[in-house]
């Protein structure tokens, strides 16, 4: 007998409790559509991530092309963090030891 809880409906159904069945059939079917609907999301999500690091970048190319400054380069942005730009316009951060 399988004991995972999301089997329980396909054993009521070998053992004929078909009341048993349904409900058990009704969760899992709610937990797929909760999972598709959370994958969804997930996908929007990572589209606006996607987009946003777009915008930055074409923002650091227009910013470099404007002030001539050519990639890939690093920039000191404290005495901590040091950001490195590759030629893609990808963004690196790194830890700045002293």
């Amino acid at each position: 007998m399988i004991e995972d809880k999301s089997f329980s409906g396909i054993n009521a159904l070998i053992q004929g409790d078909e009341k048993e069945a349904k409900k058990a059939l009704v969760k899992i079917i709610k937990e797929s559509l909760d999972a598709t609907q959370e994958s969804k999301r997930l996908e929007q999500l990572q589209w606006q991530v996607n987009a946003q690091i777009g915008d930055c970048k074409q923002g650091i190319k227009h910013i470099c092309q404007h002030i001539k400054l050519g990639v890939p380069f690093t920039l000191i942005a404290s005495a901590t963090q040091v950001y490195y730009i590759d030629e893609h316009f990808n963004i690196t951060q790194q830890n700045n030891v002293l």
